[in-house]
């Protein structure tokens, strides 16, 4: 159920209320580009291939 903040929509947290996200872990990252555009790079023969927008994220990272 979405509850509205200042006159607007908000969906709520998908994170489990009871787990300290602080603690060392594995975390999966989903992004979604607008028009879901592939400009992070491409997989080719079941390898990514980063493109330099990709290159930039996965260094962030």
């Amino acid at each position: 159920m979405s509850e509205k903040y200042r006159n607007k929509y908000r969906i709520e947290s998908n994170r489990w209320q009871y787990w300290d996200y602080s603690v060392p872990g594995n975390y999966f990252i989903t992004i979604v580009t607008k028009n879901r555009a592939s400009i992070f790079g491409t997989v080719e023969s079941g390898i990514m291939k980063l493109s330099k927008y990709g290159e930039i994220v996965n260094n962030e990272f």
